[in-house]
């Protein structure tokens, strides 16, 4: 996990250009009910924030209740769910004390938590609407049994206005790789938004 305190979250909130900074938390999982299960991805947030919801509305921001879930149109239509109904969550992960070297079952763990959907959403990107299911923040966290300032990584939302775009995409990717430990991977370039790379950069130059 990356570990980021409220100071050091509050840094990198008034670097210029810079609009919101977020933690977040993925982890695999296998959604059951009882007729189906699916492969799924969750991603803990503490806000939505202006999803499209059942009813194809704008949905304000609003906290995640710890035990609720919102899915794509996609997963609700292959689960057969609905908002209101329940499902059991499965994480799958390694005992932090078994030894690497071992192989077998008894070197995992299997956490079941009991979830309630409380949002269906549309994306209309395949990627996201096909495995992506949001729930809380804390909820994951308490899963990986880390602490409150543990993330997988950071969102950060620019004003692309105020920050100075990259002409050459794949270069700046390249440099975001080379220089990633120079900045503790605190920011991360999935998206090919030619703002995240330049930010990156900012952010490494002003660490070094």
């Amino acid at each position: 996990p990356v570990c980021v305190d409220d100071s050091l979250m509050s840094v990198f909130g008034q670097l210029p250009g810079v609009k919101v900074v977020e933690g977040f938390v993925t982890k695999p999982a296998v959604l059951k009910t009882d007729d189906d299960f699916i492969s799924v991805v969750l991603k803990g947030v503490s806000e939505v924030k202006g999803e499209k919801s059942e009813d194809n509305s704008e949905q304000d921001e609003e906290e995640i209740d710890e035990r609720s879930i919102s899915v794509s149109r996609t997963i609700a239509d292959k689960m057969r769910l609905k908002v209101g109904d329940q499902v059991s969550a499965y994480f799958v992960q390694t005992d932090l004390y078994a030894d690497p070297f071992a192989l077998g079952a008894e070197n995992t763990k299997v956490k079941v938590r009991k979830l309630t959907v409380k949002d269906i959403y549309e994306t209309h990107f395949s990627e996201i609407d096909r495995q992506m299911v949001l729930c809380s923040l804390p909820l994951l966290q308490e899963v990986s049994g880390w602490d409150e300032d543990m993330y997988s990584a950071l969102a950060v939302k620019i004003d692309a206005g105020k920050v100075e775009l990259v002409a050459d995409l794949d270069a700046a990717y390249g440099w975001c790789a080379a220089h990633r430990g120079n900045f503790g991977a605190f920011v991360t370039c999935g998206a090919r938004d030619p703002g995240l790379p330049a930010l990156a950069r900012r952010l490494a130059e002003g660490a070094m």
